[in-house]
Formats: C-alpha cells, structure tokens, sequence
C-alpha cells in the first residue's frame, strides 16, 4: 500500500512540476524555476521519509549535545565563585 501512495505521489508531483515549469519556462524566469524546483525536491524528500515511516533525529537534540556541557560549565563558574 505504501508503494501505491508512493506512486501516486511522484505521479502528481510530476504533473504539477511539469505545469508550472512550463510557465516560468515561457515567462523565462529561470532563476525562480531553480528555487521553485529545490523547494519542491525538499518537500517531497521530507514527505517520502514520512510516507515510509523513517525514522528522522530531531535537530534540538544536536543543539542540546552541543549546548548542555558549556551551560553546566558556566553554572558551576557562577555557582562555586560566589
């Protein structure tokens, strides 16, 4: 079943990828058929991952690996310097 929702998917996104670039061809805009084509690429990539249920680490728990050891090391300067 996933693989129908998967081809349908790639099926509608094609057409309407097709259509609109047909009109930004014809306006000879090139530059936004560029970012429309990434943004397009990006959503369906984050909607295919979700379709197949993969399993995708959350960026604020990079941020906190990063963040949390220099936080404790400047509560411990205030905490023991005072």
């Amino acid at each position: 079943m996933m693989y129908v929702k998967l081809l349908f998917f790639l099926l509608i996104v094609s057409t309407i990828y097709y259509i609109e670039t047909k009109k930004l061809k014809r306006r000879d805009m090139k530059k936004e058929m560029k970012i429309y084509t990434i943004f397009l690429m990006f959503s369906s990539v984050v909607f295919i991952i979700e379709l197949m249920e993969i399993e995708v680490p959350n960026p604020l728990e990079g941020v906190r690996v990063i963040f949390e050891p220099i936080g404790r090391t400047i509560e411990q300067l205030f905490t023991s310097g005072g």
